[in-house]
């Protein structure tokens, strides 16, 4: 018995010293960060509306008429990015031509912008090589822009279509890009 109770004092002794030199348990800490990241989603898109050809003397087509609904574009900005973008639609285009080396015509005419909606009151005629800025900057969420395209002649191409070549060949390209900065 007098080993243990030697065993125990020895102990309490020990246990009493060790406290009394103010010695700290030993901590020691570590730091984990956590990223994550959210990016920004463009959707753009170009469709054709009227593949068929078009009869350029029909009265739905002539100078200051609706027009003819030839395409669509779309823009879709899911979380735009923080800092200010500039986003611009361009358009370019020329006039109706034929392919074919023998019939010389350009047939003139102009492209109509509208909201998809179908407002007639939006009818905004775009020059070929116009840049339209739609957004300059944009809040947090989604943004998106429906645009309906159409064409109709102008005076001097009206005035061309009706001496010009009979032929089903007159065609021309119409670019729309979307530029972002």
């Amino acid at each position: 018995m007098n080993k243990r109770i030697l065993v125990l004092v020895t102990l309490l002794i020990l246990f009493v010293l060790s406290s009394s030199f103010g010695v700290e348990p030993v901590r020691r800490t570590g730091e984990i960060t956590f990223s994550g990241f959210i990016q920004d989603e463009i959707y753009f898109n170009v469709e054709p509306l009227h593949p068929e050809s078009i009869n350029l003397l029909s009265d739905e087509i002539m100078p200051g008429s609706r027009g003819v609904d030839i395409g669509t574009w779309t823009l879709k900005i899911d979380n735009p990015p923080v800092q200010q973008t500039r986003f611009a639609i361009q358009y370019d285009y020329n006039p109706l031509q034929s392919p074919n080396p023998l019939i010389s015509d350009e047939i003139a005419y102009v492209l109509i912008e509208r909201d998809e909606l179908g407002d007639s009151s939006s009818l905004t005629q775009r020059s070929s090589g116009e840049e339209i800025v739609i957004i300059s900057s944009l809040k947090s969420g989604s943004t998106l822009i429906n645009k309906v395209l159409s064409v109709a002649l102008t005076d001097d191409g009206r005035a061309t279509a009706l001496r010009a070549a009979a032929t089903n060949t007159y065609e021309s390209n119409i670019t729309i890009s979307l530029n972002a900065d």
